[in-house]
C-alpha cells in the first residue's frame, strides 16, 4: 500500500497528549507520520493510524522512501575534531533536516565517514549532529552545546545525547 505520509520527529509526550501515532526512535524522541498542507502539516492519529490497515514498520519504509522523493538533498558536511570527526547538515528550504537520518544514504555516508556506532543530538527538528570522538572534553562540548540549542531552538526534540547503536527501527 503506497501511502502519501513523510516521517517527522516529536516529542514522545504527544501520543498520549494528542493521540499522535509514533514510532519509537529514542525514549524521548518519536516518529511521527505527517500529511502536507497548503499551511503546514499535520500528524497523523492513532486513530487514522489503525484505519490504514498497514503495519508501523510498513508505513515507515514508506514514508521513509516518500521523504527521499520529496525532499531536495542537502550537503553533509564532515569535519575532523579532536580525536574523531563530525557530520551535520543543514537544510533552510524544508522542516526535515534532523529526520534525514533515517535516509539509509545518510546513515551509510555517516557509518563509513565517522564510525558504525556514533553519538548523535538531536535538538530540534531543525538541527542533528552526528559524531565520534575519543575525547571527553569534546564529547562534553557537544553535551552543552545540544541543552543550549534544545533551549533555543523551536520544535525542541531533545537535549540529551544519543548512540546510534542503540536506535533499532
Amino acid at each position: 500500500m503506497k501511502t502519501k505520509y513523510l516521517p517527522q520527529f516529536f516529542i514522545k509526550s504527544w501520543e498520549t497528549e494528542y493521540d499522535v501515532f509514533g514510532i519509537k526512535f529514542t525514549n524521548e524522541v518519536s516518529i511521527g507520520l505527517i500529511e502536507k498542507l497548503e499551511s503546514g502539516y499535520s500528524f497523523i492519529s492513532s486513530k487514522e493510524f489503525r484505519e490504514l490497515e498497514i503495519t508501523p514498520k510498513e508505513l515507515l519504509s514508506n514514508a521513509i522512501n516518500n521523504l527521499r522523493n520529496s525532499i531536495t538533498e542537502c550537503e553533509l558536511k564532515i569535519y575532523k575534531l579532536n580525536g574523531g570527526k563530525i557530520c551535520f547538515w543543514n537544510s533552510e528550504n524544508d522542516n526535515f533536516t534532523a529526520v534525514r537520518i533515517l535516509l539509509p544514504e545518510y546513515q551509510k555516508i555517516i557509518k563509513e565517514k565517522i564510525s558504525e556506532n556514533f553519538n548523535f543530538s538531536i535538538p530540534s527538528r531543525d538541527i542533528i549532529t552526528c559524531w565520534k570522538s575519543k575525547l571527553n572534553e569534546e564529547n562534553s562540548k557537544f553535551d552543552k552545546e545540544t541543552k543550549k540549542d534544545f533551549k533555543e531552538e523551536e520544535y525542541n526534540l531533545s537535549k540529551k545525547v544519543y548512540e546510534w547503536r542503540d536506535i533499532n527501527l
